[in-house]
């Protein structure tokens, strides 16, 4: 390890401790290294090895001690947390569920470099679709669709390889007789209903939080 990035690393760290204390309201961001797909700040081992950390889960530890589990998240109150926001009072423990609700709340659609995460609506996939034809780069499109750059360089190769490639419906939305889109959802193999919509859009954001709020446990309508 160089001097440079030693220093580097021991001011990062010097930082995110002489935050932790931290009153304001706002965002607090990250000013040093972030991940380039999630926007997240990225704080180095002090150990001399290369392996990065979250600076968000850091400081989340900093303020409310070890995770309650392995599988427990530094959740963000203020879904900035792809703007690289790392205020303590906005920062706290929650479940994977949890959290997905959270990016539901927030508007936010997730993303994942190891493959498409993302649940776009068909009306969506024919702009995005638009956008990449009219030569819009990745990183204007990941900020305009709030996703990983990794989501639309899938999508991407995806309409490269069959320029009329259209999304599998899913299975929550469907059309009803009546000629209004059905929402509903499976649970313990019985069937509830959602509601009728004008759109398929609004039948798969009600299928889409629904199906959020049974995986964190909660009632399905909320």
């Amino acid at each position: 390890m160089t001097a440079a990035v030693k220093a580097q690393k021991y001011e990062a760290r010097e930082w995110l401790l002489a935050h932790v204390s931290y009153t304001g309201d706002d965002c607090l961001i990250w000013p040093f290294s972030r991940d380039p797909y999630y926007g997240r700040g990225r704080i180095g081992a002090m150990n001399g090895s290369k392996k990065m950390f979250w600076a968000h889960r850091m400081m989340c530890e900093l303020v409310n001690g070890p995770p309650p589990s392995p599988a427990h998240q530094a959740a963000h109150e203020c879904g900035k947390g792809h703007e690289g926001c790392v205020n303590p009072r906005h920062l706290s423990w929650k479940t994977q569920s949890g959290n997905a609700l959270d990016r539901l709340r927030h508007g936010h659609r997730m993303g994942n470099r190891r493959g498409n995460k993302t649940r776009f609506t068909a009306n969506q996939i024919e702009e995005l679709r638009a956008d990449l034809a009219a030569g819009r780069t990745t990183v204007a499109l990941a900020a305009k669709y709030k996703v990983a750059r990794s989501v639309i360089t899938f999508w991407k190769g995806k309409f490269k390889k069959n320029p009329t490639y259209t999304p599998p419906q899913p299975k929550g939305a469907s059309l009803h007789s009546c000629g209004k889109w059905q929402a509903k959802i499976r649970v313990d193999g019985k069937f509830y209903h959602l509601g009728l919509y004008e759109t398929f859009e609004e039948a798969n954001q009600a299928f889409i939080a629904a199906r959020a709020r049974k995986d964190a446990g909660l009632p399905i309508r909320g």
